[in-house]
């Protein structure tokens, strides 16, 4: 059975097809988090993790994806491993 996506998650993704590659790569992850952020698209316990860190410790991000939780751990001052199994996304990973 195929699940059709809602409108707006259809333009959702439309738009970040059209603009994700005018993005330098450095400063794609943080796009990213910032459009889940007002879009309010991130993870319901994002909040509740990112506000458990403090500056200077040492954060292990298993499954890191493209990086969404690591650029909230350091811009939190965490000091992040992350690890990715899956090539494609660690590549996309800044």
């Amino acid at each position: 059975m195929k699940v059709r996506k809602s409108l707006a998650a259809r333009l959702y993704r439309g738009t970040a097809n059209l603009v994700g590659p005018l993005i330098p790569a450095g400063l794609r992850t943080p796009a990213h988090h910032l459009s889940r952020r007002l879009t309010r698209r991130l993870e319901a316990e994002y909040g509740t993790i990112i506000d458990m860190v403090s500056p200077g410790v040492t954060v292990v991000d298993v499954g890191a994806n493209i990086g969404v939780f690591t650029y909230g751990f350091l811009s939190r001052g965490a000091n992040v491993v992350a690890v990715e199994p899956q090539p494609g996304c660690a590549a996309r990973g800044d």
